[in-house]
């Protein structure tokens, strides 16, 4: 999905001139519930990602968003630094 809309993105401001040399950024949010948790709470972090824009070819830019949402996911579930944590209770 991250992949499709940097696609589009890159293609409209490239029609339209604007196309900036440094790649758009995102966030997203990652959640951080195991499988096995039943309770009733969000449990998310945001993450901020490259939708990697600055790159020409589409499989490249494919390759990169892939790569770095992996490593950002794995990075916020193992407790990485830099990331936004929110943790929201509901139905209590």
């Amino acid at each position: 999905m991250l992949a499709l809309a940097s696609s589009a993105l890159r293609d409209y401001l490239a029609r339209h001139g604007t196309l900036p040399r440094q790649a758009l950024r995102t966030a997203l949010p990652i959640s951080l519930r195991s499988p096995d948790d039943d309770g009733f709470a969000n449990k998310l972090v945001t993450v901020v990602l490259s939708l990697a824009t600055d790159i020409d070819d589409p499989v490249q830019r494919l390759q990169a968003i892939r790569h770095e949402s992996e490593r950002t996911k794995a990075d916020a579930r193992s407790g990485g630094i830099g990331m936004t944590g929110l943790s929201c209770n509901t139905l209590r």
